[in-house]
């Protein structure tokens, strides 16, 4: 009887390749007619996000957009603390032997440091090195010998060992709108100079044929209070979200990774039911 191996076929990522690299996003920014002259600045943040990225024959490309936060002193005495808000895109190739197109590309991107320079009161020049983490993989079967069969004296050292087999993968997209009230004791909104967003309390569960997840966004606003002297105002708030992903083949009990990105947001000031401003319209993607 001839020698017979048993085999399973298991579904894995293999790695292609990974490489990083750094761009450079640099504008101008006029500030906008309804805005005073900036006299100096106090502060330039900037905010990367990956809006396209795709595998192309030995190489990636990446798409995004950097977001810049601008608070700067203004030649208004009354409110000398004003803000501006501008998103300036990039693209960048990322050369990965090996990368071809359909394969799977996962990107990490971070803003590295910001300058600026102040062409006269009604010009900025902003610049962000951003840099890009890319890697490569693609989804591959493999045979795994599990025994032998077919030689009556034949021994065998069999050793136990874990596997991560792929099931599948799927995303989906949401939209969060939520109206948010002022805390009691802050004045009215007058002016938004800046919101702060992260995604925290992230959790996971796997149920059949689906997962669910769960977390909460944070958001913190600095504005321009409207009261006698115009005093810059802070508050906090918390915004839940739940979603359920489809992912035929999955049950309780098994592994799955999970990547949360923030895409557009959008934050503007809201009148109540009073007629003051003491709302937040927030739109989270």
């Amino acid at each position: 009887m001839p020698l017979e191996w048993i085999k399973e076929e298991f579904k894995v990522y293999q790695s292609v390749g990974e490489d990083s690299v750094q761009a450079v996003v640099e504008t101008d920014i006029i500030v906008p007619d309804i805005k005073p002259d900036i006299v100096n600045i106090l502060q330039v943040d900037g905010e990367c996000k990956i809006t396209e990225k795709k595998g192309f024959q030995d190489r990636v490309m990446v798409e995004g957009s950097v977001l810049f936060k601008i608070l700067y002193v203004s030649d208004d005495d009354a409110r000398p603390v004003r803000s501006i808000n501008t998103a300036s895109g990039f693209s960048q190739y990322v050369e990965i032997p090996g990368a071809k197109p359909g394969m799977k590309v996962e990107v990490e991107c971070m803003v590295e440091h910001t300058e600026h320079t102040i062409l006269n009161g009604r010009k900025l020049n902003v610049k962000a090195v951003v840099n890009l983490a890319c890697k490569v993989s693609h989804a591959a079967g493999m045979d795994v010998i599990t025994d032998v069969k077919g030689v009556k004296d034949i021994q065998a050292l069999k050793n136990p060992v874990k596997l991560q087999s792929l099931i599948g993968e799927n995303s989906s997209r949401q939209v969060l709108r939520e109206e948010m009230e002022v805390p009691p004791g802050n004045p009215p909104i007058l002016e938004i100079l800046r919101s702060d967003y992260k995604i925290c309390d992230k959790e996971l569960k796997i149920i059949e044929n689906k997962v669910v997840t769960k977390g909460e966004i944070h958001l913190d606003t600095m504005y321009i209070g409207d009261c006698e002297d115009y005093g810059i105002q802070f508050m906090q708030h918390a915004v839940p979200f739940t979603e359920i992903v489809d992912l035929p083949g999955v049950n309780e009990g098994m592994y799955c990774d999970m990547e949360i990105s923030m895409g557009d947001v959008m934050i503007i000031p809201k009148e109540d039911g009073d007629g003051e401003t003491r709302l937040i319209a927030c739109e989270f993607t």
